[in-house]
């Protein structure tokens, strides 16, 4: 069994802070936090294409647009992976529109943290699109983002694994 050090925070007026600040936080706007520019697929793409979009730019999410550039779909490295696993080669044959699944995560502009977080959790994702009032992606919030955000304001408790930091 691995041996956990939780490094905990002196209670007292600190907790307090903590709390607003966690407050603050959830209620920033989802524009604060987001990737941008947004980097966009067509439905039309090739999974191979998007592959090649993710190496080059170190995005893990590509946002998908119509041909009026509205938001019509994230796709994510995990899907990529997912669908390589059986043929690498596969990826050059399938194209985006094929493994869409619904329609696309997405927040407004004006939305909070909070509610990209909301959002992730009701459609079981890890990224949305943020999209302005037309449906045009301006960027995109995932969950390592929010994670960032919480652990840069001190409100996710840290464990150190001695075993982890062994290896």
């Amino acid at each position: 069994m691995a041996h956990h050090e939780t490094v905990e925070r002196p209670a007292g007026p600190a907790s307090t802070a903590r709390t607003e600040v966690n407050h603050a936080t959830w209620s920033r706007p989802v524009t604060e936090v987001m990737s941008s520019p947004v980097i966009a697929v067509t439905a039309d793409t090739r999974l191979s294409q998007v592959l090649g979009a993710m190496l080059q730019t170190g995005r893990r999410h590509m946002v998908v647009v119509d041909d009026t550039g509205r938001c019509t779909g994230l796709v994510s490295e995990w899907v990529l992976a997912q669908t390589s696993t059986a043929d690498v080669s596969a990826l050059a044959a399938i194209h985006v529109e094929q493994i869409l699944t619904g329609p696309a995560p997405v927040v407004p502009t004006p939305a909070s943290v909070a509610d990209a977080a909301a959002v992730m959790v009701r459609e079981g994702v890890n990224a949305v699109a943020v999209v302005d009032a037309d449906g045009h992606p301006v960027g995109v919030v995932t969950g390592s983002d929010l994670i960032r955000l919480l652990a840069d304001h001190g409100h996710v408790p840290i464990e150190l694994d001695p075993a982890a930091a062994a290896w």
